[in-house]
C-alpha cells in the first residue's frame, strides 16, 4: 500500500490528486476557504462536506449516510442528525443524537419511535440509561465506581471490589 505519486491538479491548490502505489486514486477537493469539501476515489465522490459562513460544518455525507449537525443560538454543538441520503426534506429513516450541556451524548432517538437517555451524576459518569423499553439506574460510590444496580424490572445487583477496580460480586 501506500502512494506512488503525489500531484497538485489546480494552480490554487484546491484540487489534489493521489495515485495509489496498489492502483486507483484519490482526490481531494477544497472549498474556497480551504476546507475539505469532497473527497473521491477512482472518480466517485465517497465523502462530501458543506461548511457554514462561519466555519462550522453544515453537512457531511457518504453514498451510505448524510450527517447534519444541529448547533445552539450560541454555535454550540447540541445534536448530530444521522438520515440515509438522497430522502429529501422528509427523512423517513433518521437517527438523532443530542448533547447536553457539557458536550456529552444523552438523547438518541430515531424514526422508529425509539428513544434512550443517559442522566449523569455530579461526577460526570452515567447514573441512568433509560429508554421507553426499560432502563437501569446506577448507584455510585465516592471513587464514582458502581455500588449497585437496578433495572426497571426490578432486577437488583451490588458490587464490591477487592482491589481498585477488580469487581467480587
Amino acid at each position: 500500500g501506500g502512494l506512488a505519486d503525489v500531484r497538485m491538479t489546480s494552480s490554487d491548490g484546491k484540487i489534489a490528486e493521489w495515485k495509489l502505489a496498489e492502483g486507483g486514486r484519490i482526490g481531494l477537493d477544497r472549498d474556497v476557504a480551504g476546507r475539505i469539501a469532497r473527497i473521491s476515489r477512482d472518480g466517485r465522490v465517497v465523502t462530501r462536506q458543506e461548511w457554514l459562513s462561519d466555519g462550522r460544518l453544515r453537512s457531511a455525507a457518504s453514498p451510505a449516510t448524510e450527517v447534519v449537525p444541529r448547533y445552539s443560538a450560541e454555535g454550540v454543538l447540541v445534536g448530530l442528525l444521522f438520515a440515509a441520503p438522497g430522502q429529501g426534506e422528509k427523512l423517513s429513516r433518521w437517527l438523532s443524537l443530542d448533547y447536553d450541556e457539557r458536550g456529552r451524548p444523552n438523547k438518541l432517538t430515531d424514526y422508529s419511535g425509539a428513544e434512550f437517555t443517559v442522566d449523569y451524576g455530579a461526577s460526570g459518569s452515567p447514573v441512568a440509561i433509560r429508554s421507553n423499553q426499560g432502563g437501569i439506574e446506577l448507584r455510585r460510590d465516592n471513587s464514582g465506581r458502581v455500588e449497585s444496580s437496578e433495572t426497571s424490572w426490578g432486577v437488583q445487583q451490588k458490587f464490591s471490589y477487592a482491589s481498585r477496580d477488580q469487581v467480587v460480586q
